[in-house]
């Protein structure tokens, strides 16, 4: 068996220190490169959903304003045509008892009037 010196052994050690650090350098750059290729996707994903979410929020706003000019305008209408009825001094339903208290006459048999009774005893 040959004689091992110590210079050839710590060349050895050294060719060995150089294959190790080699094989761990590669290493860490493949989980560098993996790492960085889960934090790209990552990156689109959030993207895609921040413009999703923009767009919700966009088409909530827009019906928002769509139901507030909807209320708006029926409040206008109700407005309106609480005005028209108001514009006679008296409700649609006042004129329908009204119209009920003229076809009403008297009836002398029965003694009643507008269809509520007289004791005239």
């Amino acid at each position: 068996m040959p004689r091992v010196t110590s210079s050839t052994f710590l060349r050895w050690l050294s060719l060995i220190h150089c294959f190790v650090s080699s094989l761990f350098f590669q290493y860490r750059q493949k989980l560098r490169e993996a790492q960085a290729c889960r934090v790209a996707d990552q990156r689109a994903k959030l993207t895609q959903r921040q413009d999703e979410s923009n767009r919700v929020d966009r088409r909530i706003a827009e019906l928002q304003e769509r139901l507030h000019r909807k209320r708006f305008l029926n409040h206008q209408l109700a407005v309106t045509l609480k005005h028209q009825v108001n514009f006679n001094n008296e409700p649609a339903y006042h004129w329908r008892k009204r119209e009920r208290a003229e076809t009403r006459s008297w009836d002398t048999s029965t003694k009643t009037v507008a269809g509520s009774f007289c004791n005239l005893e």
